[in-house]
């Protein structure tokens, strides 16, 4: 059993913590605690839905209706990468853009390079300049992706609600 405040909790890839086991209890038992929460502490292999671990479910009120196990709109605990993948719970996109980036990265470091052995004072600008504007562009475009995943998660806690 942990005794400081070595717990942490996500919802909705938002990560919370570090928190005390008694201060998770009291955001289980008080209802906080969102039913589609993971925690983890060190020596855990992996985040689990903190229904998973006794130290929380004990904590959840005798007769307290709201804690029925979660529908999960998005990948359930212990899917597999292969099945998200196939059935689109996990966008690839933002993956390729970090690709892109590398790639926008070399692309940079080489004409630079090449430039500045040819002479051309431009290339200086490419090498200092050129990461920055591939960083910027990349990022812009995993905003959107970003906007996106934030929207979903919303609606389906909206639906979630109304049920």
């Amino acid at each position: 059993m942990a005794t400081g405040k070595d717990w942490r909790y996500a919802v909705g890839g938002n990560q919370h913590g570090p928190l005390s086991l008694d201060e998770l209890r009291s955001l289980v038992s008080s209802g906080q605690l969102p039913i589609d929460a993971v925690v983890w502490r060190s020596g855990m292999s992996d985040w689990v839905p903190w229904q998973q671990v006794p130290e929380l479910a004990s904590a959840v009120p005798s007769g307290a209706g709201a804690y029925a196990p979660p529908h999960y709109v998005g990948a359930p605990p212990g899917s597999s990468p292969f099945v998200d993948f196939l059935v689109f719970r996990r966008m690839i996109v933002p993956l390729i853009i970090q690709v892109i980036f590398w790639l926008g990265i070399g692309a940079c470091l080489v004409i630079g390079i090449v430039g500045l052995a040819q002479g051309a004072i431009e290339a200086l600008l490419v090498l200092v300049l050129g990461p920055l504007v591939v960083r910027i562009y990349c990022e812009l475009l995993i905003i959107f992706f970003r906007m996106n995943e934030t929207l979903t998660d919303i609606k389906n806690e909206l639906v979630r609600q109304r049920r």
